[in-house]
């Protein structure tokens, strides 16, 4: 009896592996690369774990005060004609991922640098204007 709920327990976790596998190839994201955020006086920092990416597979954009940040790993199988996989745990296919900034960005100064795996993402703000305004007091009539 108990052989048989862990045997449906092992199908079941093939099925459901299966069908997330296929979500790549919809277009589906299919995981979310870590994120580290940091506060900086003035700007914002942001490091993004991507392992085995290329400049040209990374797409960022910033949209009113949102930092998207999108991209698409693929399988390499070049050399690989004939393998089966037995075990696939990298991660593969597309994901997006849209960071609030919570700021107005200045995007003339933006930063992005790729560097062994890690992409370092610098976004200073734009300068808010303090002004002082005189407002004056009138009694009530």
């Amino acid at each position: 009896m108990i052989g048989d709920i862990f045997h449906e327990l092992k199908h079941l976790e093939k099925e459901i592996k299966k069908m997330l596998s296929e979500y790549p190839r919809a277009g589906i994201t299919s995981f979310f690369p870590p994120i580290d955020i940091f506060e900086k006086k003035g700007e914002i920092k942001i490091y993004v774990d991507l392992p085995g990416f290329n400049i040209e597979d990374l797409k960022l954009e910033i949209e009113e005060k949102h930092l998207f940040i999108k991209g698409t790993k693929k399988i390499d199988k070049t050399g690989d004609k004939g393998l089966n996989f037995i075990c696939l745990e990298r991660k593969f296919g597309n994901f997006e991922r849209r960071i609030f900034l919570g700021k107005e960005p200045d995007t003339e100064k933006i930063e992005a640098i790729l560097s062994k795996g890690v992409l370092k993402i610098s976004i200073p703000f734009k300068q808010e204007k303090s002004t002082k305004v005189e407002i004056k007091i009138r009694e009530e009539e």
